[in-house]
C-alpha cells in the first residue's frame, strides 16, 4: 500500500526536476539560462531563483505568443539580472494592465526586439517596462507596437527612465482616450531623469494629452544625446504638443525632430531649446546633418569608429546593429533574406527557390 502512496510523490518530484532541467545553462555569464521555446520562457519566468540579480538569461530563438492576451505583465516582475535577447524577437502579444512586458528593470535588458505588441492600460505603462530604475540599462533594443491609454504617464520603452537607454529604436502608435489634465506621454518615455543616447523614435502620438515626439519631461538631472524623432503628431485636439520634448530642464545635445511630421509645433522645450534642431523629411534623410553633429556612422571615422549608425538612401538613419544581418527595417528590393544587403547569398537563395519549384525551364515560377 505504501508503494502506491509514494508513487504520485515520486512522479511529482521527477516532473518538477525535469521541468527545471529543461532550461539549459547554469545562469552564469559564461553559461546563461537558454530560452529555446515559449515553454522554456514560462519555466524561467515562474522560477524566482533563475531570475536573481546575479543570473544571466539568453534567448536562443524568437518567441511568438500568437496573439495571446495577458492580464498582467508578460515577463516576471522586475528584471534584476541580465536578459540578453541575442538578436531575437518576442512577437504578437497583448497586455491589459499597467506596467509593460516587464514591470520594471533594475538590471540589464539588451539585444531584444518586441514586435507587434498591444498595450491597453490605464496608468504608468511602457511596452517594454513600467520603469527603468537607476541601476537599469536597456541597450540595442527595438520596440514595435500600439498603446491605447486612458490615464497618465506613458512611453513605448517605459513610463519612467532613471537609468540608461542606449542604441534603441521605437516604432509605435500611442493613442490616449482619457481626458485627465494630468495625462502625458512621450514616444520613448514620459519622464526621463536618466540618460538616453543614440536612440530614435518613429510612429504616431495622438490624444487629449501633453505629448512629445521623444520625451515628455526631461528633468534637471537628465541627458539626451544623438537622438531623433520622426513622429506624426496631431494638433487638432490639443495644442500642448511638442516635436521632441515638452518640459526640458536637463541636457539635450545633437538631437533632431521632423518638422514635416509635426508642423506648427513649438521647436521642443519651452525652457531650453539648445541641442534640438528641427529638420524637414528630406533633410533628415541626409547623412551630412548627423555627421556635422558628431554622430558616429558606419564607414566614416571623423566622429569615432564605434559605427553606431547607418543610413539607407531615401530613409532615416537606423542603428548599425539593425543592419548587421540580424535585423533589417527596410530591405532593398533584391534583398531575398532581409539582411539589408544584396549579395551572392540572396542570389543563391533565389536560384534554389526558382529551381525547386519545378517550372524553371518554362519561366512559370512565382
Amino acid at each position: 500500500m505504501k508503494r502506491f502512496i509514494l508513487l504520485p510523490l515520486l512522479l511529482a518530484i521527477f516532473a518538477t526536476t525535469n521541468a527545471n532541467a529543461a532550461i539549459n545553462g547554469s545562469g552564469t555569464e559564461l553559461d546563461p539560462y537558454l530560452i529555446n521555446s515559449v515553454e522554456d520562457f514560462e519555466l524561467w519566468r515562474t522560477n524566482t531563483a533563475m531570475r536573481a540579480a546575479d543570473k544571466f538569461t539568453r534567448l536562443e530563438t524568437d518567441i511568438d505568443f500568437n496573439n495571446q492576451s495577458f492580464n498582467n505583465y508578460v515577463a516576471p516582475g522586475v528584471v534584476v539580472g541580465t536578459v540578453d535577447g541575442n538578436g531575437h524577437k518576442i512577437l504578437n502579444f497583448t497586455i491589459n494592465y499597467t506596467v509593460g512586458f516587464f514591470s520594471g528593470i533594475t538590471g540589464t535588458v539588451k539585444n531584444l526586439s518586441l514586435i507587434n505588441a498591444t498595450i491597453n492600460s490605464a496608468n504608468s505603462c511602457g511596452i517594454l517596462a513600467g520603469t527603468i530604475q537607476t541601476t537599469g540599462r536597456v541597450e540595442n533594443c527595438y520596440i514595435n507596437g500600439t498603446m491605447t491609454i486612458g490615464g497618465t504617464h506613458f512611453g513605448a520603452i517605459a513610463a519612467t527612465n532613471d537609468g540608461v537607454i542606449s542604441r534603441c529604436g521605437v516604432d509605435a502608435v500611442l493613442f490616449e482616450t482619457g481626458t485627465s489634465i494630468y495625462s502625458n506621454a512621450g514616444i520613448i518615455v514620459n519622464y526621463n531623469s536618466g540618460r538616453i543616447e543614440d536612440t530614435y523614435a518613429k510612429g504616431i502620438i495622438n490624444g487629449d494629452i501633453w505629448r512629445a515626439g521623444f520625451v515628455n519631461i526631461n528633468s534637471s538631472t537628465a541627458v539626451i544625446e544623438n537622438c531623433y524623432s520622426d513622429v506624426q503628431i496631431d494638433t487638432a485636439i490639443n495644442t500642448s504638443v511638442y516635436g521632441f520634448v515638452h518640459s526640458q530642464d536637463g541636457t539635450v545635445n545633437n538631437c533632431f525632430w521632423n518638422t514635416d511630421k509635426a508642423p506648427n509645433i513649438t521647436l521642443g522645450a519651452p525652457n531650453n531649446n539648445a541641442g534640438i534642431i528641427g529638420l524637414t523629411t528630406a533633410q533628415m534623410q541626409n547623412i551630412a546633418h548627423y555627421i556635422n553633429a558628431d554622430w558616429d556612422f558606419t564607414g566614416e571615422t571623423i566622429n569615432g569608429t564605434d559605427d553606431i549608425w547607418t543610413i539607407i538612401a531615401g530613409d532615416m538613419p537606423i542603428l548599425s546593429w539593425q543592419a548587421d544581418g540580424s535585423y533589417c527595417l527596410n530591405p532593398p528590393f533584391f534583398d531575398y533574406n532581409g539582411d539589408c544587403l544584396v549579395n551572392m547569398v540572396d542570389f543563391a537563395a533565389f536560384a534554389s527557390t526558382w529551381l525547386s519549384c519545378g517550372y524553371a525551364n518554362q519561366s512559370l515560377c512565382p
